[in-house]
C-alpha cells in the first residue's frame, strides 16, 4: 500500500445495526487473508520450517495500517477478527521471531522484520 488512506471503508453507518458486528465484509476478509498468506508459512521444501514471503516486511506494515486505518476508522474489529482467525500471532509472528538467529544482528532486513513483528504485537496488546 502506497498511501496512508488507501484502506477503504465499506458501507454506510453501521453503528446501530447489530448484525454488522457479527459479520466481516468479504472484501476485507479476503485482503487481510492475502496479507497473512503473503507474509510466509511452513514450506514443504524447507523441511516444514517457516519461510518468509518475499515482501514480509511490507505485509507486516500493511497489516498494521489496516488495523489502524480500517478498524479504528470504522469503529469495528473486522481486521483484528480476521487476523485472529488466521492465527497470525502463533502461526506467523512467533515463528518469525523464533527463526531469527541471534547472530543475524548484521542482517538489516531480518532485523527490520523482527522489529516489525514485535511492534505489531505491541500494537495489538495496547488495543486490548
Amino acid at each position: 500500500m502506497e498511501e496512508e488512506d488507501a484502506v477503504p471503508t465499506y458501507g454506510g453507518d453501521t453503528s446501530l445495526d447489530p448484525k454488522s458486528y457479527s459479520t466481516v465484509d468479504p472484501e476485507v476478509r479476503a485482503y487481510v487473508y492475502s496479507l497473512v498468506s503473503a507474509l510466509g508459512g511452513n514450506g514443504a521444501d524447507e523441511d516444514g520450517r517457516y519461510v518468509l514471503g518475499d515482501d514480509a516486511l511490507a505485509c507486516l506494515k500493511d497489516i498494521k495500517k489496516w488495523l489502524k486505518l480500517y478498524d479504528e476508522k470504522a469503529n469495528r474489529l473486522d481486521v483484528a477478527r480476521c487476523l485472529a482467525e488466521a492465527n497470525l500471532v502463533n502461526g506467523d509472528l512467533l515463528e518469525i521471531l523464533a527463526a531469527w538467529p541471534e547472530e543475524a544482528t548484521e542482517d538489516r532486513l531480518a532485523s527490520k522484520i523482527a522489529l516489525a513483528a514485535c511492534e505489531w504485537m505491541s500494537t495489538v496488546r495496547n488495543q486490548g
